[in-house]
């Protein structure tokens, strides 16, 4: 996305996404810089008269103290006014930053799994943050850098085309002209060093937070060497963009030092002529230097500025990027309801890619009638957790349908189907917060007897009892201050107090020892009891109980039926039910 582009996505965020009042401020707010900037140009026409009231070639209604007072305050009020504009547009800005940030989050989620498989979750929460950031900056550094440059510019060079004889007008208009033409050339040059460097920065901190994470590894082989050596490489590629960023530094401030002083030089080399011919007064001849500092002095900032707002504005591209992304599964306008009393699922010669050339599913077809428990059982890669996927709508179907109660799931919402199905999956991830925050996720406003009954039905109740801090005991990052059995009793809770109408067990006990899995079965098989359930699972022993099982084999169901039937069938089922037996 183009920079322009990306400030016509973020400019709504200031006016039309905003309330009458919000429009308001953003409007007081241009006109007190406006009062400002002019107050700022006009303050030192106020100290030349003073001088020239004091030099005796001027004569005033004011006293030179009276001068002296309204300069103060001339220069006082434009300080306020500054000010009070920047508190007053603050509200505007971190209301449209926080609403920028919350559209952005919001879409993350919208979006299908596919897109958060295809990026790192580190890269698109960077996108957030950087983008975020990249707003803030963006607008501070032209509401309050350099829109109020121009605009005293602009005000300080009328007032001079009144007040002096026009070739001071021409003589800082090329002397700003070169300055903002050179600034702009040298900083284009460093933006591209800067981008190097923090590329060559950010190669070398992962090089060695690599190397270190790896730190036995590095040991055990002896490359303690090869890693300083590799590290060193970055260190000097770093060190030469460093430098090169200085050097174009010292370049530009010597040009702008340069072009300021020839331009302050002539200036006051007319102006002193003007006074020994009696042309200009000796307060014009101080201003005139006031006004060219005045100018200079922001001016000096332009180049930062400019690449300030140029990262800005890359950042928050790369953002909207991430806005104007669509979800590959989307709800249609008008989603059906769908009666809650029957439950059944259909699976209609359905097959999957994820991309073309590789199939996952090819014309899968099952029935699961309410109550039931059908278990899906194959080798890894043969499709078992893609069809939960589909299940969800995680994807979407290539061919075939799914349907519930005979209406295909892509005519349902999303947050409909979803909220019917609970899972438990393999691997259990918590957030890092306490017991009862990760077990009312199933529910998050449900009553403390729901969360109890909960607690109960995944049998946490007694490891609750146990810990000194009960149900506030923080799990830790990813729940790793917990077990693997107590993650999945954790997940078990979540999903009671869900109160689906059908439970996935997406090889829930795979990743547990025997013990842990043989108590944390019992508990799945009680909750399971009268409930519609899918089950996908490796150990064989654990499903023996199912009404149906389906035996997968690259993309299709080979075999199915009761544990009993495919023993009987002595195919694949059998096979793979020996070799887990002959194991023990």
């Amino acid at each position: 996305m183009r920079s322009s582009n990306a400030l016509s996505k973020v400019l709504p965020y200031f006016w039309t996404k905003h309330s009458l009042k919000a429009k308001a401020i953003v409007i007081g707010s241009f006109l007190l810089l406006i009062f400002a900037k002019i107050l700022a140009a006009y303050v030192p026409v106020y100290f030349q008269k003073t001088i020239d009231v004091m030099n005796g070639t001027l004569q005033s209604v004011f006293s030179v103290v009276t001068l002296i007072v309204i300069y103060g305050l001339a220069r006082l009020s434009s300080t306020m006014l500054n000010d009070l504009r920047e508190v007053m547009f603050s509200r505007v800005l971190y209301r449209a930053i926080r609403m920028l940030a919350l559209d952005v989050f919001r879409h993350l989620h919208s979006l299908s799994l596919r897109f958060h498989l295809d990026r790192q979750t580190g890269a698109v929460t960077r996108y957030i943050e950087q983008g975020v950031q990249a707003m803030e900056r963006l607008i501070q550094f032209t509401t309050y850098g350099l829109l109020p440059t121009v605009v005293e510019i602009l005000f300080m060079w009328v007032l001079i085309l009144f007040l002096f004889p026009y070739y001071f007008f021409l003589i800082i208009f090329a002397t700003i002209s070169l300055y903002i033409i050179s600034t702009y050339i040298i900083t284009n040059y460093r933006t591209r060093v800067l981008r190097e460097r923090n590329q060559i920065e950010a190669h070398s901190n992962h090089r060695a937070i690599d190397s270190l994470l790896n730190y036995e590894t590095v040991k055990y082989f002896c490359n303690e060497e090869v890693e300083s050596n590799l590290y060193d490489r970055t260190l000097s590629k770093f060190e030469k963009t460093a430098v090169k960023l200085r050097e174009s530094l010292a370049l530009l401030n010597v040009i702008q030092g340069i072009i300021a002083s020839l331009g302050l030089t002539a200036c006051m080399y007319y102006a002193a002529l003007g006074v020994m011919d009696n042309t200009l007064s000796l307060g014009q001849y101080v201003i005139i230097h006031s006004y060219l500092i005045q100018m200079y002095i922001p001016l000096g900032n332009l180049g930062f500025m400019y690449r300030e707002i140029r990262e800005a504005l890359l950042k928050l591209s790369t953002m909207m990027e991430v806005l104007e992304a669509e979800s590959d599964v989307k709800d249609i306008k008008e989603p059906k309801l769908i009666s809650k009393d029957n439950f059944k699922i259909s699976v209609e010669d359905v097959s999957f890619s994820y991309i073309k050339e590789r199939t996952i599913l090819n014309n899968i077809s099952f029935n699961i009638e309410e109550g039931q428990t059908i278990a899906l059982v194959g080798e890894s890669g043969s499709g078992k957790s893609t069809i939960t996927k589909l299940l969800f709508r995680f994807y979407d179907v290539t061919q075939g349908a799914i349907k519930l109660n005979g209406i295909d799931i892509r005519e349902l919402s999303q947050l409909g189907l979803r909220g019917m199905i609970a899972v438990v999956p393999q691997d259990t991830v918590l957030f890092n917060d306490t017991l009862e925050y990760n077990i009312r996720y199933g529910k998050v406003d449900a009553s403390d007897d729901e969360v109890q009954s909960a607690i109960k039905g995944a049998h946490l109740k007694e490891f609750i009892g146990r810990l000194p801090q009960g149900l506030q005991t923080i799990v830790g990052e990813r729940g790793l201050k917990l077990s693997g059995g107590e993650k999945q009793r954790v997940a078990i809770a979540r999903a009671l107090l869900k109160s689906p109408k059908m439970l996935v067990f997406d090889e829930a006990t795979s990743s547990l020892d025997s013990s842990t899995e043989q108590e944390i079965q019992q508990n799945l098989t009680e909750i399971s009891k009268g409930k519609t359930a899918l089950t996908i699972a490796h150990r064989l022993s654990t499903i023996q109980h199912a009404d149906q099982i389906l035996v997968l084999d690259k993309g299709s169901i080979i075999e199915r039926g009761t544990h009993g039937e495919l023993m009987a069938l002595n195919g694949m089922y059998t096979k793979m039910w020996k070799q887990q037996t002959e194991k023990k």
